[in-house]
């Protein structure tokens, strides 16, 4: 099934939890602050890439709710 369906849509954000924020774009002049907003902007069935600036610390659990994700 998965090799008949479309290619899915794909997203890269750049995120930094120290100084960057959720209003940003996410590239690496304006980096976002939570992975949580990096996935409230990936469609459905789609893949994102996400590059950290620096280290992340995430205590919760995030639904991923049909996205794959690659850090």
């Amino acid at each position: 099934e998965f090799l008949n369906s479309q290619t899915p849509t794909t997203t890269q954000f750049v995120i930094d939890q120290g100084t960057g924020s959720d209003a940003n774009p996410g590239n690496l002049a304006l980096p976002l602050k939570s992975i949580q907003e990096a996935l409230r902007r990936t469609a459905a069935g789609g893949v994102t890439y996400i590059s950290l600036v620096a280290d992340y610390s995430h205590n919760q659990v995030t639904g991923l709710r049909g996205r794959r994700v690659v850090i």
